[in-house]
């Protein structure tokens, strides 16, 4: 098994706005991918998970509800990342088997997110 790590911040994300705070390019090898995410300044209110099969395909939304949810493609999390609070850290761990690459875009609740720190940990097979 290998790993790969990634890391973002993400500048101000306005109220209402969804705005990319992380893409990571898989290469349709990847078995999981580990993300945590800490807004700084305000409340996330939204998070959105897009995926992509090739390298020229179009990315489609795969997951923007019930993160708080475990199941069989998301295993573990620790709570509603899309209701995660101002300087508070969500994790969570998805399957992305076949997917080419992946991207999380997230908005803000009542006031302006400064920033948002995106980590990922990408593992693949041996």
């Amino acid at each position: 098994m290998r790993t790969e790590f990634y890391t973002k911040t993400t500048q101000a994300i306005p109220v209402a706005s969804n705005v990319l705070v992380g893409e990571v390019t898989l290469g349709g090898e990847a078995d999981w991918i580990a993300v945590e995410v800490t807004p700084t300044g305000a409340a996330i209110d939204a998070f959105i998970m897009y995926g992509k099969a090739y390298p020229g395909g179009t990315y489609v939304s795969i997951k923007s509800a019930a993160w708080n949810t475990a199941t069989g493609a998301m295993p573990i999390t620790s709570g509603d990342v899309a209701a995660t609070t101002d300087g508070a850290a969500s994790l969570f761990i998805y399957q992305v088997n076949g997917l080419d690459s992946v991207k999380f875009e997230a908005s803000a609740n009542t006031n302006v997110i400064t920033s948002v720190e995106f980590n990922a940990t990408i593992t693949y097979p041996s």
